[in-house]
Formats: structure tokens, C-alpha cells, sequence
């Protein structure tokens, strides 16, 4: 076969006939680099199967030459036929011709032997290469690898077994289907393949066999963007930008551990080349980014990753390769996240359609029955609409106690009635703790329902934002039943519509927590809360956390924002951390209130920019009220409400409901629609609502002009002044936005 070469491997003895000498057709591959490579082949019945008798190298085959074909009976070559260590010496004394040609012929031996050991150890195996789509190919000793597309373009690489001692070799283990190299007494790795009609999935599988070592994958994430993984305290869009140290991939609050990854998260990285990357659940993960590579470690020793059986860590994960971002981002979708089932409902309407006011942070500790009511008053005489009211921190009398403070609220249900004949919903504020001095620690105490410490014979006291306590079980299906049961008492008793389930993650468990049941991985928590105790509570519900829980159709918050400009949770994340959320599977996002959460009024200028970007996403949330600021404010936001009302709110409701059909965000990147435009992959700062509209909003103190991209494949109508018609695939460049405007544009067709 032309650009082929015969490969000999030599079986096992005995054999039967047929199967001595068996050869195969594999393709030579010109390698620049000289290094020796394997691809996963994708066989048919038009490629022959590999060899069965086909040998691995040992340490014995050094003096081998790789080259003879030695055949089996009575011909074979043996040395032990020409040199007989146990021969007599012949009589009569030796002629020095005869010595000098023994030596002669000592020394060449040497050399010959030596010889075969160089070759074998510099010699460089051809590629195995298949008809396969899109090809991945291992490096054996530098163990680098890349993925091609079918096109033969890479569109990804990077290095596998980081840790593995550079001087050992590998040695070849694979069989049909199938890529395996091990390192004898390290570890052994596993890459298969599968072909879909829309994608190929490889499928890597990690063996290690010493203790000591970490298995650890990185992949180059240049060319091309990344996104996915996680909420993050510097939120980056793309992923690449980010700077993250390696660290356990678990919630964490990023208000107490800025360096880890946030409440909201999934073991999915997207890129841009049309490759995603999805990490198994029993992996004890840990994810670094930075120097734009993205590396992935299997490690237990000192992290929250639970081992009660001393297991080996395990570095298990897939690629899948699509023809574009977007295609390959449809197909995890579908097939590995976990999808709503489309019996369920979208959550309260009533809440993208009408704002949410929240007392926190606004009345902060000055919150009382009293301050509630005037807090209404002002939000219905200043003509604001309104859907839920939230009773937020510090309504009962301590942490974990399901009641009302007497002192603050005398009379909690006359308070929610007369709320409700304002029609607001009313909504309370409920977490996961009790601290050590509540009556509700005492009574789970005796009853056994909190996480225990790592010895296992008592609460796991933690530290909270408010104070100390424990954390309610919830693998025990009894403290579950008891922890629901207390929330839907104090509900039912005073009237209350909802509840916003605060805390949840990792970071708030105690250190070896040991719980009724083992969890797979730490953040099994965050999925039980959400699953089995927030989603018992009805469409109002807000959730603060989110792991695997993309099945239940509920509001998510993201982690408080800072009354800030930057990135770091200030108002130039908030457009990031939407569209991460969106691209995990989190469409119905609750960015928070409107300024910020900090403890102090925010400035007037980054309310004003914040309020525009609020009224285009899918939930506006208010806590620090616009009278606050002057009744100029007011009749802004009434302006800006309106103009949600007018252009926003029927496609926001519309794409709710058919995201619990497809899967696809409601907030989407500019790429979704020319997934191939390379500046469309890397916006940060404009989004679209469905496929439909089109929002710049300012970010930047004192800016009253943007650049403005618009991606290509449509026509876009500007809606903030004169209704100019742009063509796609082009930047505006210096385009005008004052302070109290906000630039969005609508799709109005499709170039020719």
C-alpha cells in the first residue's frame, strides 16, 4: 500500500501456523518533531483487527533486534548452537590468527549488540492511524497529545500524566478500539472512541498504581475561548482569562474564599474549537487555570474529597468534538447534563414580569415589622411594581429558629396580610444552620440530625457569616422530613409564599464532615439541598447554589455582587457570571439587587448604569430603593421598567418556557449566533435574550461611549434613538450611550 509500511509482530510460542509472522497495514506518519505517537483507530470491517498474538516490549527484549523475523522449529537460530560455554578446548596449542579472529569477532558481537540497543531504544514507531473523523494522537515519552478535527486541524492539545517520571517508557496495551499505554508500577491510561451522528466522544480513563502520585491533565486553551466551570470572585469571560490556582473543584461562598469556585458550578469546559470537556462525578477534581492552560488533578490527601476506602484517585473524563461551539455545546446538553423533565413548569412568571424587592441589604439589622410595612408603602406610592417582597436576615430571634422575633414582629401574620393586600407575594429568607444557641440545635441535637464532625460522634460546629453552628443533614432522609416540615409550619402559620434557600456549599461543611450517607463528591450536599429540600417549596423558590440540579426549574441567585465597577463581583461581572450560568444549564438567573449588596448605598452613577443592564435579564431585583436617591430616580426607574414591560418581558417569559424543551439559555453569548466569528467568542460585555435582541450596556464609570460589536449572519435595527438598520459582522466603534440610556438592538432579518 503506497505511504505504508509492513510492521512485524511476532506472537507468543506455540502458535498455530496461521498465526505465526501475521502482519498488518498501519500508515507512516512524518512526525516534524520526531517523537513516537499512537492515534485511536475506529475500526471497521474493512480494517483488519490488531494482531492477537502481538507482544508487549519487556525489559528481556532489549537485546533484540526488532527487525528479525525468527521463526519457530527445528531451523531456528539459537546462539547456544555456535557457542558452547561447556565445550572443551581443542588439543594442540592456538595459532594467533585464530585468537585474533575470536577476538575480532567478540568485539563485533559487542557492537552488533550494542547497535540493536540503540535502535530499539531511539527507534521511532510509525503512527497507528485510522478512518476515523477527527483523530486523536499520544505522544508516547513526551505524552503530549492533539485532537484533529476532520478536516485535519487541530483544535486541541496538551499533555497527559503531568506527574509521570519523564525517563520511564510506556509500553503499548491497546486492542481493538482502543489506545493503552502503561507505566509500569505508575499507572496506565485508557482512550477509546465512539462516533454520534453530531459528534465523537473520546473517552479517557486513568489507572493509577502509586499512591504518591497525582494524576494530572492540562490542555493548551489557545487557539480559541473557553467557558463554563464555575461561578468565580474575578469572573472571566472567556475562561482563559481567568488566574486560578489549583484548587478542589467545590462551592465555595466567594465572599469568604474569593480564591475558590463559587456556588454555582459543573464539571464542564467548553471551548470555542468545538470541543467540550466533561470530568466524571467520582473524580476527587481539582482545576487549575492559568498561563492560558487549563489543568485538571485527581487527588485526595488534604482536601474535602471523601475516601473512606483508600481508593486510588481516579482522573476519568470525556472529549467530545463538534463542528462547532455550539453543535458540541447542544449535545452535552441533551446528553450529559442533567435535563428539566418537560412535565415540569417554568418558576413564577409573576417574578420576571414585576421586580423583586429584598430587605436585605437595605434594612440590614433595622429590620422590623414596622420598616417592612414603610418599605411597601414607599414601593407602592412611588408607583413601582412589585411581585415578591423578601423578609430577609434577622427575623428571628436566633439563627435557626423557625419563628419571628416577638419584640421586632408583635404580630407577624397581621404584618404578611396587610402585605399581601398590596399585592406582593411574600418570601423569607432560610438557610441550612443552627447556631449552637438555638432551641433547634438542642432538638436535632437529640434527634441526630446534623453533619458530625469528622470523629463522627458529634456536630460539626462551623463558622457562618452569622455566627457558629451546625448544618442539617441532608443525606437523612428523617432530618430532611424534619428541617421541611419546620420551614412549611412557619409558612402555613403566618401565610408566606416562598422561601429563598440561602447557603448550601461545600466550603460550609465542617473538615471530614461524616454524614448518614456517604456522598460520591462533597458537593453531593449543594444537590441534595437543592433537590430534596428547596424544590419542595413551589415555583417561587430561589436557590443560591447549584451542582447537577440543571433539572429543577428554579430561580438561581448569583453570589452577592459588590457595589462596584470591576469584575470582582462588581458590575462588570454581572454580564460573565449570566451567561457562565446560562452555558451550565442555570437559565432562570436572579443576578441580584440592583447597586449591589454591599452594606452601604452604592453610587448614584453605578445605580444608574445597573438598573439599565437589570431590566434586560430575566429576573430585576431591588434592594436599595430608587427614592432613595431622588425622585428623579424614581420616574427613572418607572421609565426603565416600562421600556422592560415593552421590549423585554414576552420573549424573556417565551424562552423560558422553551428552555425546559431545548436546554438553551434564555441569556445567550453573541456567539450563539456565528459560533465560528472569532470576535463574537471573545465579547464579555453585550449579550443576547434568545436569538432576538441584542444589549450593550455601559460598564465603565464616566463612559458615555462603546465599541459595539454585531455578530455576523443578520441585520441589526438600533433601538435606543433613530432606528438606524446596521449590517452584521462589523464593530461600531465610539457609539454614543449617556448616562441615563441604555444601546440594544433587535434582529430584523437574515443577510443574503
Amino acid at each position: 500500500m503506497e505511504g505504508s509500511k509492513e510492521v512485524l509482530l511476532d506472537g507468543p510460542s506455540p502458535q498455530p501456523d496461521h498465526q505465526k509472522n501475521t502482519r498488518f497495514q498501519v500508515q507512516a506518519v512524518d512526525d516534524n518533531k520526531g517523537q513516537q505517537c499512537l492515534s485511536v483507530p475506529r475500526w471497521t470491517p474493512n480494517i483488519p483487527p490488531s494482531p492477537t498474538g502481538a507482544r508487549e516490549r519487556t525489559e528481556s527484549d532489549a537485546s533484540q533486534n526488532p527487525f528479525v523475523d525468527v521463526e519457530e522449529g527445528p531451523n531456528e537460530v539459537k546462539f547456544s548452537d555456535n557457542v558452547k560455554e561447556d565445550a572443551q578446548p581443542l588439543d594442540g596449542p592456538k595459532e594467533p590468527q585464530e585468537l585474533r579472529l575470536k577476538v575480532c569477532v567478540f568485539f563485533l558481537a559487542v557492537l552488533i549488540i550494542a547497535g540493536v540497543i540503540t535502535i530499539w531504544y531511539f527507534y521511532e514507531e510509525p503512527e497507528l492511524e485510522a478512518d476515523i473523523g477527527h483523530t486523536y494522537r499520544l505522544f508516547e515519552k513526551t505524552k503530549l497529545f492533539s485532537l484533529e478535527n476532520g478536516r485535519g486541524k487541530k483544535i486541541l492539545d496538551g499533555r497527559v500524566g503531568a506527574h509521570l517520571p519523564d525517563s520511564v517508557v510506556p509500553y503499548w496495551c491497546g486492542g481493538k478500539n482502543t489506545v493503552c499505554l502503561e507505566w509500569k508500577t505508575f499507572a496506565k491510561i485508557h482512550i477509546t472512541s465512539k462516533a454520534m451522528d453530531e459528534v465523537e466522544c473520546y473517552r479517557i480513563v486513568w489507572e493509577v498504581y502509586k499512591p504518591t502520585l497525582a494524576l494530572e491533565d492540562c490542555f493548551n486553551m489557545i487557539p480559541g475561548h473557553w467557558y463554563g466551570a464555575a461561578e468565580m470572585d474575578q469572573q472571566e469571560w472567556p475562561l482563559e482569562r481567568a488566574n486560578r490556582t489549583m484548587a478542589p473543584f467545590v462551592s465555595s461562598d466567594l465572599r469568604t474564599e474569593p480564591e475558590g469556585f463559587g456556588s454555582v458550578l459543573d464539571r464542564y469546559f467548553l471551548s470555542s474549537m468545538g470541543v467540550a470537556v466533561i470530568v466524571d462525578d467520582n473524580v476527587p477534581l481539582h482545576v487549575g487555570i492559568g498561563g492560558e492552560k487549563l489543568c485538571l488533578k485527581a487527588w485526595y490527601d488534604r482536601s474535602p474529597f471523601p475516601n473512606p476506602n483508600n481508593a486510588q484517585p481516579m482522573l476519568n473524563y470525556s472529549l467530545c468534538v463538534g463542528s462547532d461551539v455550539k453543535a458540541v455545546h447542544k449535545y452535552v446538553v441533551d446528553n450529559i447534563l442533567p435535563r428539566v423533565n418537560t412535565t415540569k413548569s417554568v418558576p413564577d412568571t409573576a417574578q420576571m414580569q414585576s421586580p423583586r424587592w429584598a430587605t436585605w441589604p437595605y434594612l440590614k439589622s433595622n429590620m422590623n415589622a414596622t420598616t417592612i410595612i414603610n418599605y411597601a408603602d414607599n414601593i407602592v406610592n412611588n408607583s413601582l411594581t412589585h411581585s415578591v417582597i423578601e423578609i430577609g436576615d434577622s427575623y428571628s430571634t436566633k439563627y435557626g429558629d423557625f419563628d419571628f422575633d416577638p419584640t421586632k414582629f408583635p404580630d407577624p401574620a397581621g404584618m404578611i396580610g396587610q402585605l399581601k393586600q398590596d399585592q406582593f407575594k411574600v418570601s423569607l429568607w432560610v438557610h441550612p444552620f443552627a447556631n449552637y444557641d438555638s432551641r433547634t440545635f438542642v432538638e436535632g441535637l437529640r434527634e441526630g440530625h446534623w453533619v458530625n464532625s469528622a470523629k463522627g460522634n458529634a456536630p460539626g460546629i462551623v463558622k457562618w457569616w452569622n455566627g457558629y453552628g451546625t448544618v442539617i443533614d441532608v443525606t437523612s432522609k428523617d432530618a430532611r422530613s424534619w428541617f421541611i416540615s419546620k420551614i412549611r409550619r412557619l409558612q402555613q402559620d403566618y401565610g408566606c409564599d416562598g422561601a429563598y434557600f440561602d447557603g448550601g456549599e461545600v466550603s460550609y461543611l465542617p473538615a471530614g464532615f461524616v454524614t448518614e450517607s456517604e456522598p460520591v463528591v462533597p458537593d453531593e450536599y449543594a444537590r441534595l439541598y437543592v433537590s430534596k429540600i428547596a424544590a419542595d417549596f413551589g415555583p417561587s423558590t430561589q436557590v443560591s447554589v447549584g451542582y447537577r440540579t440543571q433539572d429543577i426549574p428554579m430561580f438561581v441567585r448569583t453570589t452577592e455582587r459588590r457595589s462596584a465597577w470591576d469584575n470582582g463581583r462588581g458590575l462588570k461581572s454581572v454580564v460573565p457570571t449570566v451567561l457562565t450560568m446560562g452555558i451550565l444549564g442555570y437559565p432562570f438567573v436572579n443576578p441580584g439587587p440592583v447597586g449591589g449588596s454591599s452594606g452601604e448605598q452604592p453610587d448614584r452613577e453605578l445605580y444608574v448604569r445597573w438598573l439599565e443592564l437589570a431590566v434586560f435579564l430575566p429576573v430585576v431585583e431591588f434592594s436599595w430603593p430608587p427614592w432613595r436617591f431622588g425622585q428623579d430616580m424614581v420616574q427613572f426607574a418607572q421609565k426603565m421598567l416600562k421600556l422592560r414591560e415593552d421590549v423585554v418581558i414576552t420573549d424573556i417569559i417565551e424562552l423560558a418556557r422553551d428552555s425546559l424543551e431545548t436546554g438553551e439559555p434564555i441569556i445567550r453569548p453573541l456567539w450563539w449566533l456565528a459560533p465560528k466569528d472569532n470576535i463574537a467568542q471573545a465579547v464579555d460585555s453585550e449579550f443576547l435574550i434568545g436569538n432576538a435582541t441584542l444589549v450593550a450596556p455601559i460598564l465603565a464609570p464616566s463612559a458615555t461611549t462603546r465599541d459595539i460589536y454585531l455578530p455576523s449572519g443578520c441585520k441589526w435595527k438600533e433601538g435606543l434613538r433613530n432606528g438606524v438598520v446596521y449590517n452584521g459582522g462589523q464593530m461600531l466603534e465610539d457609539y454614543e450611550v449617556q448616562l441615563y440610556e441604555i444601546a440594544y438592538f433587535t434582529r430584523v432579518d437574515t443577510e443574503t
